[in-house]
């Protein structure tokens, strides 16, 4: 991408179980997934399954990476400052660019 402002960073979780499949521990950590333009979103406006419409906040543009529905993300400025966040709730990816959108 040409114009990438800020830095993504996604939420990994990792889950150590017993035998018996309970959780004993967990920890979580945000790696950085690379440069991204974060635009406050206001247009964009999506209908589910059960006919309710949801306006997701942010508009998120990056190369393709591994982020898909239900994922956490968050967005920050160069100066390490909180741009914004939250759940991944619709990810399209474009079939011949290199980039993907994010709505979160």
């Amino acid at each position: 991408m040409l114009y990438s402002p800020h830095i993504l960073k996604k939420k990994f979780v990792n889950k150590v179980v017993n035998k018996y499949n309970e959780v004993i521990s967990s920890s979580e950590e945000w790696k950085e997934m690379g440069r991204c333009r974060c635009d406050d979103n206001s247009t964009e406006h999506f209908t589910t399954e059960n006919g309710s419409i949801y306006t997701p906040k942010y508009h998120i543009v990056c190369d393709k990476c591994q982020i898909s529905e239900g994922d956490e993300v968050q967005v920050y400025f160069d100066d390490g400052s909180y741009r914004g966040g939250g759940k991944v709730y619709n990810a399209p990816k474009c079939n011949y660019l290199g980039y993907m959108s994010i709505y979160v």
